[in-house]
């Protein structure tokens, strides 16, 4: 009887053990799916927060395209084309170039941004600008 609940023990030991493997074994990959879980729970996130962006970058190429297709509207048919086309930006450094030696800047009361209105036949355009207040000739 005693050799028999000895051979009891011995197997209750054995399993015990296995048991303790088996749980340091489990623990371990959950040790690893969880690293896994935090890695792709920052891919996600990551991931959003590149949509967000692309979302508001083709939005604001769709307002551009809206703005420059009502370009001729805004200006009665106007001439020329974008202001990134070198041709229009001469022109546009020709035009402006007396009114920034002149005293047409108007002061809008918030320092560093200066308001441009210029008359220029029947049509008034008007520029705002957020540069340094020293880039511009001073408020007359």
């Amino acid at each position: 009887m005693v050799s028999r609940l000895a051979e009891e023990q011995h197997a209750l030991a054995a399993q015990v053990r296995r048991l303790t493997e088996e749980q340091r074994a489990l623990a371990e990959e959950q040790r690893a799916l969880t690293a896994q879980v935090r890695q792709l729970a920052q891919k996600v996130d990551d991931l959003v927060t590149w949509q967000r962006r692309e979302a508001g970058r083709r939005e604001g190429e769709r307002y551009e395209r809206m703005t420059v297709k009502r370009g001729p509207v805004l200006f009665s048919g106007g001439m020329g084309g974008s202001t990134d086309n070198p041709v229009v930006q001469r022109r546009l450094v020709r035009w402006l170039k007396p009114i920034f030696e002149s005293d047409r800047f108007l002061e809008t009361g918030v320092e560093g941004v200066r308001r441009l209105s210029i008359a220029m036949g029947e049509h008034t355009l008007a520029f705002i600008s957020a540069c340094p207040s020293s880039s511009f000739p001073p408020v007359r």
